[in-house]
């Protein structure tokens, strides 16, 4: 929608320019023009509806003792739900440091990683947050600082490089208490594996082929460490719209 928005005024100015400097004005460039104005009233009705199926979640398959959830829109700033079967547990948002961010991302972003921050509250009372820590958006990696209580516990880092790429593979770190999580995907793919030390920890990934419902199971060994690792597997989504 902020990319329609901005052509819009990009074009009207070219046209107010042309009648200023040329003396030269036509009807039709005006009716041309207004479609990109008409394109996001109906983008914005699109993605509030997204947010809305977002915000009002509940899982299907309820029987099954997974973490689901439903990431349909990733720029705004709307609440998702987060479940544990059929239990809700906590909900999660994205925000941005400064009001500006938001169209940045909106009128020049795709993917949904420049000016990334989310924030879970978990049901049962405590808040954490991811903050971005990337100054450049044009930097290669990215990474962001975990904050429970205005402490900082841990850290995340992208992991782009030449031999990722070449495996078509994409991948996240979670640095926390002493120990190193890998969450990686294909590029092409929908499963994220997470590891430590070679040693399979969890697994996600869509319900189903194309569809915003994502499930998350957590090897029980791990379990302590579940609600991070469910936080970093939401953060993982968002960066590389798996």
């Amino acid at each position: 929608m902020g990319r329609l928005l901005f052509l819009f005024f990009i074009a009207l100015l070219g046209i107010i320019l042309r009648y200023i400097i040329l003396g030269e004005f036509e009807w039709e460039h005006i009716v041309i023009v207004s479609f990109f104005l008409v394109g996001a009233f109906f983008l914005l009705i699109f993605i509030k509806w997204r947010v809305s199926l977002d915000e009002k979640y509940i899982p299907a398959q309820s029987e099954n003792k997974l973490w689901t959830t439903r990431i349909g829109e990733r720029h705004s700033k709307g609440r998702k739900m987060l479940y544990f079967g059929e239990t809700k547990r906590g909900e999660y948002r994205r925000y941005y440091a400064k009001w500006w961010h938001k169209i940045i991302v909106d009128i020049l972003e795709g993917d949904g990683q420049w000016y990334m921050n989310l924030a879970v509250k978990w049901d049962a009372g405590d808040e954490i947050r991811f903050i971005d820590q990337t100054e450049k958006v044009w930097k290669l990696n990215w990474g962001w600082k975990i904050i429970q209580d205005n402490k900082e516990i841990g850290i995340i880092k992208t992991d782009f490089s030449l031999k990722n790429s070449a495996k078509l593979k994409e991948k996240l770190c979670l640095h926390y208490n002493g120990s190193l999580y890998e969450f990686s995907c294909s590029s092409i793919g929908s499963n994220i594996k997470v590891k430590k030390g070679g040693e399979l920890v969890a697994e996600g990934g869509r319900y189903e082929f194309l569809k915003n419902p994502y499930y998350f199971d957590v090897k029980e060994k791990f379990q302590h460490h579940e609600n991070l690792l469910v936080m970093t597997y939401l953060l993982f989504n968002y960066v590389h719209k798996q």
